[in-house]
Order: C-alpha cells, then sequence, then structure tokens
C-alpha cells in the first residue's frame, strides 16, 4: 500500500466503521481526524489470520497492566515473563533456541514491569516489584545451560511511595563508529523508574563502576550516576530519545515534559520544553518515533502521545510541536462496559503500531509513514483483527514488509485469494507480525500474516466516510462572477412565491383605481467610501419602505431599478446587491408586457387558475384606464433612457469592482503567505531556538569543561611549585637544625649516657668477676664436682677414644701387621724353597 500513500488532508475528517462480519478487515487512513469505531466484542472465535503459538498455561488476572508481562531481548533469542508464586513474584527466563531456562524467585510480591536493556553484547535484565525494589541481573547464555548474577538491587526506605504505579523503562542507545561504547556513562545500560510523581534515572555502569557490582542501594541526590525528577502529579509513562541525551515524562495531569539529562555534572535537570497534547485529558502513554537498530542523527523528531487509556492517540512533530494526525477510538454504545483501555507497543523500527483492545479482544494494527525531509510522520493503513481472548501484554519481535514466493501446499495459502490470478514461484507483498503476548490463561506466540489488498474493504463488506471541515474563515465572493449571480437569481425567484396581480387589482367594486407602486417609490445612489473594511463595506444600499406594494412577473426594469438602488436600507448585503445587478441585465432583456394581456402574467402555479368574476366597468371607467396605460408607456420610454444611463454608470461600477476584486484577492493572498510564513517562521525559529539552546548547553558544558581543566592544572602547577619550593627550603632548614642543633644535643646527651653506662657496667663486670671467681674456685674445689666431671669426661671421651682405637687398629695396626706378617711369610717361603733346592 505503500505506492499510493498520500498525506492527509489538512483538516480532513475520516470514519471507519466496519459493519461485516468478517473477523478482519483493511482500510486506508486519508484523513487527518480519524475515528475508528471499535467493534462491539461479542464474536466467538478469532480471526484466522492470526496465529497462536502455545508457551505455557498460566493464570494471570484479567485487568489493565500498565507494565509489561513480557519481554525479549533484542533479536527475540532469550525471552522473560513474570509469573506469581506462593512467596511472591517470580521471573521465567528462557532461551527459545535451545529450550534452557532459569527462574528468578522470592521476589517481594507482585512483579509490577520488566524489561530488557538494548545492549546488543550483554544481556540486561531490570524488574521492578509492587514495593518498588529494583533488580537489576546480568543474564549469562551458556551452549547448554542460562544462569543469572544480581548487578544492582535498588530499595526505598522511605514508607510513603506510591504503589499505584511502578514502570521501569531502559534507554534504546545506539552508538556511532565515532563514540566509546565502554565509556563509564554508557546510555545503553541507563533506565528510568516511574514511582508516583518521581522519575528515577540510574546508569547501570557508573553505579558499578563507583560502588560495586551487586551492592544494594539506598540513593539520594548526591550519588554518581543516579537523577531523581519530580513532578506534581503522578508519572504514567516516560520514554528516551535514541541518544540518550533527552528524556520526555507523560503524567495524569495532561502534561508532557522533556528534560535534557546530565549524568555527569551536579547540575538540576533542565526542562526543554512543556507542553499538554490533548487539552489536559489523563495521558496514558509517550513514545519517540525512532528506530532502534540503526544509528542516525535524526533521533526524537516524532513522538506519540496518548491519552484516556490509549484511546485518543496524536502524532506530533518535536521540532514544531504541531500535532500532525490523531487516532480516536471510539466504543460502541452497545457494550455494556463502554469505558475502553487499550494498550499500545511500537515495534524497533517504528513503523508499526500495535493497539490491543483489552475488553473487545480486538487488535488493531497500524503502519507509520515518517518523512523526515517534509517533517511528516503519519499512519497510512489500519488493519483490524478479532482476537479469541484478550491480550494484556505485548511484546513485538518482528514487525515488516515482506516479499514471499507463492507455495499452495503451505499454510498461508489463503493469503491469495484467486490462485489462478498467480504461478507457482511468483512473489507476493504481505505484512508479518511476530509478537509474544499474554492472555489471562496462556502464554502464546502470535504470527500474523496477511496482503493488505485482500482484505481491504469496500461498500459491500463495509463503509468508510471521509468528510471536510468547513473552513470556518470567511470567503471573498467573486464579484465578477455575474453568472452565478443570475444562476441564483434564477433559483431565487423560481423558489419563491411572488404576489401576482390580478383583474381585482385593476378594478374593484367601488371603482377605486390602485395606486401603482412605481409611483410612490423613488430612487437615488448614494456611494460610500471607506478605506477600513473593502470586503465589508463597498457599497451601502438603502431600500425604501412601501406600502401596498405588488411584485408583478411583468414589472418594468425601472422598477426593479427603483427596488435595488434604494437608498433607505441600510441592510442590504453587497452579494445580494451583485446578485441584483445580473438581474437588472435578465431583465432588460425581456419584451415590455402589456397589463391588458393575460399571457403576460406569470404564475409559478403551473394549475389551472380560475380567475374570479370581474365585475362590469362603465365605458368612462375603460377611457381611464386606457389614459393610464398610456402614461404608464411614456413612463417606461422616459425610464428606458434613464436605464441606458444608469447601465453606462452600472459597467463603470462593474470594472472598478473588479478591479477591487482583484486588489482584494491579491491581499487575500498577500495574507496567507503571510500567515504560512509566519508559521514557518515561528517553525523555524522554535527549531533555532533550540539548535541555539543545544549549541549553548554544549558550549557551556565545554566551558565548564575547560574551566574544569584550567583549575586542575592550575592546582597541579601550585601543588608541584609548593612542593618543590618548600621541599627544597625544608630540606635545608632540616639539615641545619640538625647540624647545629640536635646532633650536637645528641651527641652531649649521647655522651652522657656512655659515661653513666661505663660506671655502672664497670661496677657490674668487677663484682661479677669477683663471684665468678668466687664460685669457680669452690665448684672446682667441691669433691662432687670433681666426680661429676671424671664421670662426664670419661662417659664422653670413652666412646671417642674407643672409636678412636678402632679405628687406628683398623687403619694402621692391621694393614702393617698384615704387611709384616706377609714379608716374613714370604722370607720364610723364599727361605725355604732355597733350602728345598738346595737339598
Amino acid at each position: 500500500m505503500t505506492s499510493t500513500d498520500v498525506e492527509p488532508k489538512p483538516g480532513s475528517v475520516q470514519t471507519i466503521k466496519y459493519a461485516g462480519t468478517e473477523t478482519e478487515f483493511c482500510a486506508k487512513v486519508e484523513g487527518e481526524t480519524v475515528i475508528v469505531h471499535c467493534k462491539e466484542g461479542k464474536h466467538s472465535h478469532g480471526s484466522s489470520k492470526v496465529k497462536l503459538t502455545d508457551k505455557i498455561d498460566y493464570n494471570w488476572e484479567f485487568r489493565y497492566y500498565h507494565g509489561n508481562l513480557v519481554a525479549a531481548h533484542v533479536g527475540g533469542k532469550v525471552i522473560a515473563y513474570c509469573m506469581k508464586g506462593k512467596d511472591g513474584g517470580m521471573v521465567r527466563i528462557t532461551n527459545q533456541e535451545t529450550g534452557a531456562r532459569t527462574l528468578i524467585k522470592n521476589l517481594k510480591e507482585d512483579i509490577k514491569d520488566l524489561a530488557f536493556a538494548f545492549s546488543r553484547e550483554e544481556i540486561i535484565l531490570g524488574c521492578v516489584d509492587n514495593e518498588g525494589n529494583i533488580l537489576v541481573y546480568e543474564i549469562e547464555d551458556g551452549p547448554h545451560n542460562i544462569s543469572f548474577s544480581l548487578v544492582l538491587h535498588v530499595f526505598h526506605q522511605s514508607s510513603n511511595r506510591s504503589k499505584t504505579n511502578f514502570r521501569l523503562i531502559w534507554c534504546p542507545f545506539l552508538p556511532s563508529y565515532e563514540e566509546d561504547a565502554d565509556s563509564s556513562d554508557d546510555p545503553e545500560k541507563m533506565f528510568v523508574i516511574l514511582n508516583g510523581n518521581t522519575a528515577e534515572v540510574f546508569n547501570v555502569t557508573m553505579l558499578s563502576e563507583k560502588y560495586g557490582k551487586g551492592i544494594t542501594l539506598d540513593p539520594d541526590d548526591t550519588f554518581e550516576g543516579y537523577i531523581r525528577i519530580t513532578h506534581t502529579a503522578e508519572l504514567i509513562d516516560a520514554s528516551f530519545s535514541s541518544d540518550g541525551t533527552a528524556l520526555a515524562v507523560a503524567s495524569t495531569d495532561g502534561y508532557v515534559k522533556f528534560f535534557q539529562l546530565y549524568m555527569l555534572d551536579d547540575e538540576k535537570q533542565k526542562c526543554l520544553h512543556e507542553w499538554r497534547p490533548h487539552g489536559g485529558e489523563a495521558l496514558s502513554s509517550i513514545i519517540f518515533i525512532d528506530n532502534v537498530l540503526e544509528y542516525s542523527s535524526e533521533c526524537w523528531k516524532f513522538a506519540i502521545t496518548g491519552a484516556n487509556n490509549n484511546s485518543e492517540i496524536k502524532l506530533w512533530s518535536c521540532e514544531s510541536w504541531v500535532c500532525l494526525q490523531t487516532i480516536h477510538f471510539k466504543s460502541d454504545p452497545s457494550n455494556l462496559i463502554t469505558a475502553l483501555y487499550l494498550k499500545i507497543s511500537i515495534d524497533y523500527t517504528g513503523h508499526y503500531l500495535i493497539v490491543s483492545d483489552i475488553n473487545n479482544c480486538v487488535l488493531y494494527l497500524l503502519e507509520l509513514k515518517r518523512n523526515d525531509k517534509e517533517q511528516t510522520v503519519f499512519v497510512t493503513m489500519l488493519a483490524q483483527f478479532l482476537l479469541p481472548a484478550a491480550f494484556l501484554s505485548i511484546h513485538i519481535l518482528e514487525a515488516c514488509s515482506k516479499n514471499i514466493p507463492v507455495l499452495y501446499n503451505n499454510s498461508n495459502e489463503d493469503l491469495y485469494q484467486d490462485p489462478d490470478d498467480y504461478e507457482e514461484g511468483t512473489e507476493i507483498s504481505v505484512t508479518s507480525l511476530k509478537m509474544l503476548v499474554i492472555q489471562p490463561k496462556k502464554f502464546q506466540e502470535c504470527n500474523i500474516m496477511f496482503r493488505p489488498e485482500a482484505i481491504l474493504y469496500n461498500a459491500v463488506n463495509g463503509t468508510e466516510e471521509i468528510q471536510d471541515k468547513v473552513n470556518e474563515k470567511e470567503k471573498v465572493p467573486k464579484l465578477d462572477d455575474l453568472q452565478e449571480s443570475v444562476t441564483l437569481l434564477i433559483q431565487q425567484q423560481s423558489n419563491s412565491n411572488l404576489a401576482l396581480m390580478t383583474p381585482d387589482d385593476f378594478t374593484t367594486p367601488n371603482s377605486e383605481r390602485p395606486k401603482s407602486s412605481r409611483n410612490e417609490s423613488s430612487s437615488s445612489i448614494n456611494k460610500n467610501e471607506s478605506s477600513d473594511n473593502i470586503v465589508d463595506n463597498l457599497i451601502d444600499f438603502q431600500r425604501p419602505q412601501k406600502e401596498n406594494t405588488f411584485a408583478s412577473g411583468g414589472s418594468s426594469p425601472s422598477r426593479e431599478v427603483q427596488e435595488i438602488l434604494s437608498l433607505n436600507n441600510s441592510t442590504y448585503s453587497n452579494q445580494d446587491y451583485f446578485d441584483n445587478l445580473t438581474k437588472i441585465q435578465d431583465t432588460q432583456e425581456e419584451p415590455q408586457k402589456d397589463y391588458k394581456d393575460q399571457n403576460s402574467l406569470v404564475y409559478q402555479d403551473q394549475t389551472e387558475l380560475v380567475w374570479p368574476k370581474i365585475p362590469v366597468v362603465k365605458d368612462n371607467e375603460i377611457v381611464k384606464e386606457d389614459m393610464i396605460y398610456k402614461q404608464l408607456r411614456l413612463l417606461s420610454a422616459e425610464n428606458a433612457s434613464q436605464l441606458q444611463a444608469l447601465n453606462l454608470r452600472l459597467n463603470t461600477l462593474e470594472t472598478a469592482i473588479r478591479e477591487q476584486n482583484i486588489l482584494i484577492q491579491k491581499l487575500h493572498q498577500d495574507r496567507i503567505d503571510k500567515d504560512e510564513f509566519a508559521k514557518e517562521l515561528d517553525c523555524a525559529m522554535s527549531k533555532q531556538h533550540l539548535q541555539i539552546a543545544k549549541v549553548l548547553e554544549n558550549l557551556i558544558s565545554m566551558e565548564k569543561n575547560k574551566h574544569r581543566e584550567l583549575q586542575e592544572q592550575l592546582v597541579s602547577a601550585v601543588t608541584q611549585f609548593l612542593g618543590k619550593s618548600l621541599g627544597e627550603k625544608i630540606q635545608l632548614s632540616v639539615a641545619h637544625e640538625m647540624k647545629h642543633v640536635i646532633l650536637p644535643a645528641i651527641h652531649n646527651m649521647v655522651e652522657s649516657y656512655r659515661k653513666q653506662i661505663d660506671v655502672q657496667y664497670s661496677q657490674k663486670l668487677a663484682n661479677t668477676d669477683i663471684m665468678l671467681r668466687e664460685n669457680v674456685s669452690k665448684a672446682f674445689n667441691s669433691k662432687a664436682l670433681a666426680d661429676t666431671l671424671s664421670h662426664s669426661v670419661v662417659n664422653i671421651v670413652a666412646p671417642s677414644l674407643e672409636k678412636c682405637y678402632r679405628d687406628i687398629i683398623s687403619s694402621s695396626l692391621i694393614p702393617s701387621w698384615e704387611k709384616v706378617c706377609g714379608q716374613m711369610f714370604q722370607q720364610i717361603n723364599e727361605t725355604f724353597t732355597k733350602g728345598t733346592k738346595e737339598c
């Protein structure tokens, strides 16, 4: 449908009301204001286009949830959904591909909201419970199992906090190639918590680096990585810009406020803009229309606001603060519950908006068309699908328009109404939607695929009405369009009841003749010029008061001129004047009619006319009537000459009026151009103001950084100078004092101590020497000591002597004895041998 998308006409109103029996339909949106009449919700089954796959069976309470019951990490691989256990809230985390799962349990009461951070590298899950406890977990997704670890726990000791609404929203930050994704003020790990009338912004990276990972905090304004924003009413929704520099909050008092965030400075957060988008109605949502999957410098230029439980949705330009389109959802009066409770969600690309009607079990898909050059965004298509049960919470995994091949044996064969129109293998364009949904009794995966052209409804199965608002500005009449004036005059004459003259008007029973109204009327022309108001007071005409006047169909032009150019009616309008100008020209072409000719009388009623009985008149009366008719002819001749002169004057007036009309049209066009220029100038000025504000803020931050750097440099230089100069001086003074004061004093003190110690030790040594001598002499003179010493010496020396004797005998005596014996035996052997030989 994108090939035929056109911007809505300014001021146009479109009403969409489907009266057919089909479970789905699609309609083109062409109005600036769109009124959607919701289905009454009495259907027994849902649309066949809605394919639901059961995940788990669980009973969720049927009510309107401000937060999310289900969430998914970017890519849809890891999902999380909340439940309620016996000991409190629980969060189930599952990997849809591997089937691995884990459970976070024993949380406080119900889980109010949960969401994944938009970080691509890490899986960060945040949740907030019914008591306002904030828990942030880091999910470890392994090949076979999945685990979690606590990163941050925030609690509030104050007991007066609100329990009506807690929301957790992450910043959809996507760093550019030039930016450092690992900086300390990492915006992709920044989230906001809505707690009553307070919005608290946390930066997980800064808090973890400053206070440690997994720590429990009760933060205040002195904490780094923490910002608090307060409002006078309860905050219901919030949205970050994709660059992480701005935060928009919506409240129940109808206000939306934009704040610029300063995470590294202790300054108070600045409110950039505030306005009431729905005229003070209680707001329900605020969403920036950005593509969070791709980096773009064109961020937070458009926004969506919802009021009255999102039954009224508006699209806004954040540069000119102009409402671009309004969508009204009207409840069916036959419903028992007339209030609407709508849950809205936008996909990652910012091209599709999903609206879930909880009471009526209906799902609406709105396609958004964005034009950054024209600074516009508008809804081009609305599709409605009936549901078997209400969707309490929605997370969009994927929404896109794509081409699929035509295969008649697949599950999408209902996409092609007439298979003969397609060949096998050809492609068709379809709209595809993949979501995770929570129903009152099930957690399901929802897939919707449809061709908008196939379910586009027409006069057969629905009605679509487009109305244009009437421009309240006064339109300038086209004064030179005489043909329209003649046509209008003829219509007015044909629709008016003329008082026609009958023979009774010429003859009466009393023989009295009626006086002609032309003899009693007088005419004059008064030209009144006014420089203050050219359009509203060009020429004033006045009409005289007449009595017993008859408007005859055969009256002469002079009479019409006298009635038109009368002087006594100041309320005669300009448009009537120009209409009567054409009437004069029309009556000039009509032939003069004789009053005695009955065919000259014109009657509006074409039925048979029954004339009253004409009374008998005398001859002298007939002669008088002839004289009257002759006088009337003379007056007509005189009036003809006056009429010619009057025509010349009228032609001159008509030329002047045409010139004035051209001038008026030019002035009107100039005023329109000036208004448009003023609007463009206001938009440009507001945009320029914002840019100047941003530049000034950047300059101020740069100046602050420069001042901070200069202060640090100055402090370091002063520290170095003082350290160097004072160090040298202190060293010299300390050396001088040590040499001349401390060392002599210490030397004298040590010398005195040495002398005292020498004296004391000499005395003690002398006494010790005497005592030792006496004791030694006594000990040596003692018999027991002598015996003990001798016995000890014997015990000590005996083994040594024995061993020594053995060593000497074995090492010296025995070898020498063996040698001597050997030599002796050898000599004996030699002597014996020699003696034997001799014998």
